[in-house]
């Protein structure tokens, strides 16, 4: 099964990842967070405080660690 769009990647991540276990439920919730708050800079022109910057790049950081680990296994 494949999907169509941004939202259906995700919804399949979540199915063949996050419900299974071998990805963490948090970083998931966290990189849909991370979209939301995209979106609102790209469409709204939300600013966002220096902290609030630092703590994306840092989730960020974590999704992709834990992408490379689920890789590695």
């Amino acid at each position: 099964m494949f999907a169509r769009t941004h939202a259906g990647v995700w919804h399949r991540f979540h199915e063949l990842f996050v419900a299974t276990g071998r990805f963490p439920a948090v970083l998931h919730a966290r990189a849909g967070k991370g979209e939301g708050e995209r979106l609102k800079a790209d469409y709204e022109s939300v600013r966002y405080t220096r902290e609030e910057g630092l703590d994306a790049v840092e989730a960020a950081e974590r999704f992709l660690a834990a992408t490379l680990e689920l890789l590695d296994r």
